[in-house]
């Protein structure tokens, strides 16, 4: 695949720089980045450089929105420039060429791909994002180093990625030939002090992990034991716990709740305790509320989406609509795809295992 991170060259200066806000993307922003990155694409082959190399395959896209922590920035409601980025796998051979020891392959980002669009352009909104998203990063501390690749002819984006802590470590025919500069920055994760990093190295979550903060918990594994009518797996052969037909017959209303989960939550001391489900069909949506009225009547927010939908982005979307900072936010789950998603978007996350201990801190 053909990527690059670059902000074309342009004269033209906005002067309306106040007016935009970076934030954090979801996948709803697949459609409006990928027109964006077409847009300019098309610019850059119009004007017969290779400054930018782009693919036009949005599944590509829709994944580093899935994966790695990108950012936009909206002036009106409008994206006029976007940052995406996804953990290193070395599928372009860029890793190879970083130097970096192969053992930190799995703690290295890359940065892939920047435009702004051109009557934008002269404001430093690369620069600006990849500020941005290297302040989370380094706030999380679960990447070691960042890389990146630009041309050689690409002043603007060389500049952005070097005022940023960026150093060119190799030269190379990336992208079908064209010729790369191959970057890194080493990022805020510890390896040589362990005891400094983790805080708590037993990884159990404690009172003080959710004191006074927004805590969001699945239901399915979470608050109630996964298994079904002696099962955990649908016997229809489907992905899910339980079939329709089970659902339909109620089968969300019979089963009890765990007894240590309906402990943790009465003594968590959460500001507010909120549900984060997935849902098949309506009758399951349905069913859930009694349930949770009768064994988790604390819980009065409840936010039950089909299973389409991303739990990280719809917690993203209501912290957003409800003017919540994410430094308040914690997120449940016992799905480790769902946690690392979230987790690669900014919400403090623990996966239920966490939670096997929490009364031995009494």
């Amino acid at each position: 695949m053909e990527f690059d991170i670059d902000e074309a060259i342009d004269d033209q200066n906005w002067k309306k720089e106040s007016s935009v806000s970076l934030r954090f993307t979801s996948e709803n922003d697949l459609d409006e980045i990928f027109n964006l990155i077409q847009t300019v694409g098309k610019e850059m082959e119009c004007k017969d450089n290779e400054l930018f190399a782009y693919s036009k395959d949005p599944a590509i896209y829709l994944q580093m929105l899935k994966t790695g922590v990108c950012a936009v920035a909206v002036r009106n409601n409008r994206i006029i420039a976007s940052l995406l980025t996804r953990p290193e796998d070395n599928r372009d051979g860029v890793f190879d060429l970083t130097g970096i020891s192969k053992e930190f392959m799995p703690n290295t980002i890359e940065f892939t791909t920047c435009q702004v669009l051109k009557e934008y352009r002269g404001n430093k909104l690369e620069q600006k994002l990849i500020d941005f998203v290297l302040t989370t990063l380094n706030k999380l501390a679960c990447y070691k180093y960042a890389i990146c690749t630009i041309s050689p002819d690409n002043a603007a984006s060389l500049k952005s990625v070097e005022n940023n802590g960026f150093r060119v470590c190799n030269t190379a025919k990336l992208y079908g030939g064209k010729t790369r500069y191959v970057l890194m920055k080493e990022l805020g994760m510890n390896t040589d002090e362990p005891t400094k990093k983790f805080e708590n190295i037993s990884g159990n979550a404690l009172i003080k992990d959710l004191q006074n903060k927004y805590v969001f918990w699945d239901i399915d594994g979470t608050l109630a034991p996964y298994r079904f009518n002696n099962h955990v797996a649908d016997p229809n052969g489907t992905n899910n716990g339980m079939s329709i037909q089970e659902i339909e017959k109620g089968i969300f209303l019979a089963r009890k709740p765990s007894r240590h989960m309906q402990k943790v939550l009465s003594t968590c001391n959460a500001k507010e305790n909120i549900v984060m489900g997935h849902c098949q069909v309506e009758k399951e949506m349905r069913d859930k509320q009694p349930w949770l009225d009768e064994y988790y009547p604390m819980i009065k927010e409840r936010l039950l989406v089909y299973e389409d939908k991303s739990k990280a982005d719809t917690i993203l979307q209501y912290c957003k609509s409800h003017n919540i900072n994410l430094d308040d936010v914690v997120y449940v789950d016992d799905v480790i795809s769902f946690l690392r998603e979230a987790e690669r978007k900014g919400i403090k996350s623990y996966h239920i295992s966490s939670f096997l201990d929490w009364e031995y801190q009494f």
